[in-house]
């Protein structure tokens, strides 16, 4: 007769491996329960019915996210196959931006708000000036105070999840180094400018003048002719990239010589009359 020992089925159970990205491999090892301690071999594989792996696989992005087929033999128990997902999912970027600022010099600024640094490497960067339109892979730039505003960005990267949000690209004005310089001639009957001479004007600044420190109301500067017309001038200098500058100086007119003219007839008659010259 015969004294026989049939194979056993194994209750062979398998989870879910994941993560979420770090960089590091994950195992795929299906945390298999129910695997029989002693004499049991377990293979893997990338596809149904091929177990060519004698260990288990690893995967480190998330496009290596796949189905891991495994088997579990053992002489005393009949074969158990199934299949478990692994899966590396996507990262949330926690870095933000850096808003760009300097003071105008007359030279571009990149508003890229050092995202290229400040970002996962591989990273797809795109930028934009409309909250939700990202058209641009070159950062823009900015050249003027007035063209200062909030820059959109949008990063992708394969392992991360979408990143959007702004940042400030900022031209601050600089400030104006205008000096004026005092008016002044002889009295002779002709106007005086009081212009002051300015120096340090900008190119694009506008110059206004006022008699009263504090206003300045003429877009010309003012004239003067006689000697009881001197006085300060003020002035103030504005322009879209500066500050302003303000300042006055003095426009005068001085008193001058009298001059004596006489013709000949007029020595002669008071020669001849006992006057004198002194």
């Amino acid at each position: 007769f015969k004294c026989t020992i049939t194979k056993a089925n194994m209750n062979v159970t398998a989870t879910a491996d994941s993560k979420t990205y770090n960089g590091s491999a994950l195992t795929c090892d299906g945390n298999l329960s129910g695997v029989p301690s002693s004499g049991s071999t377990i293979k893997y594989g990338l596809s149904e019915g091929s177990y060519t792996l004698n260990s288990a696989p690893t995967i480190t992005n998330v496009a290596d996210s796949d189905t891991i087929y495994y088997q579990v033999t053992n002489p005393n128990y009949n074969d158990a196959t199934g299949s478990f997902t692994c899966t590396i999912n996507r990262a949330t970027i926690t870095d933000t931006p850096a808003d760009n600022t300097k003071t105008y010099d007359g030279t571009a600024l990149t508003c890229d708000g050092s995202l290229s640094t400040r970002m996962p490497s591989g990273s797809t960067i795109k930028y934009g000036t409309t909250n939700g339109s990202y058209t641009s892979t070159s950062a823009p730039k900015i050249t003027n105070v007035a063209e200062s505003k909030t820059i959109y960005y949008q990063v992708e990267h394969a392992n991360y999840n979408t990143k959007t949000g702004s940042f400030k690209c900022t031209i601050t004005k600089a400030n104006m180094n205008v000096t004026a310089t005092a008016d002044s001639q002889t009295y002779n009957g002709s106007l005086l400018t009081c212009d002051g001479n300015l120096s340090g004007v900008p190119n694009g600044s506008d110059i206004n003048y006022g008699t009263n420190d504090g206003s300045y109301t003429l877009d010309s500067a003012p004239t003067i002719k006689n000697v009881a017309e001197s006085k300060n001038v003020y002035y103030q200098v504005t322009n879209p990239n500066y500050n302003d500058a303000t300042g006055s100086f003095a426009c005068t007119i001085t008193k001058a010589e009298p001059t004596l003219k006489l013709d000949a007839d007029s020595i002669e008659l008071h020669r001849q009359y006992g006057g004198s010259y002194t």
